[in-house]
């Protein structure tokens, strides 16, 4: 009776993993900002204004890059 207990506990878990799911979600919207990153190596100055998108982002400041 103990063996199928702990194939039940691992259900459980496994169950949980769904759960995380939305946050992929959130990542794959990242993805496609990174992906531009990467596919400019070469351009090193892009990623400092990246460093300001993300500053844009976190605050209202990307209002005021739109007019800019």
């Amino acid at each position: 009776a103990a063996d199928p207990h702990p194939p039940r506990h691992k259900k459980r878990m496994r169950g949980a993993v769904p759960v995380p799911p939305p946050a992929t979600s959130s990542f794959t919207a990242a993805a496609p900002v990174f992906l531009p990153d990467e596919s400019v190596p070469e351009a090193d100055d892009d990623t400092v204004r990246f460093c300001c998108t993300i500053d844009e982002l976190l605050g209202s400041q990307v209002e005021e890059n739109l007019p800019v």
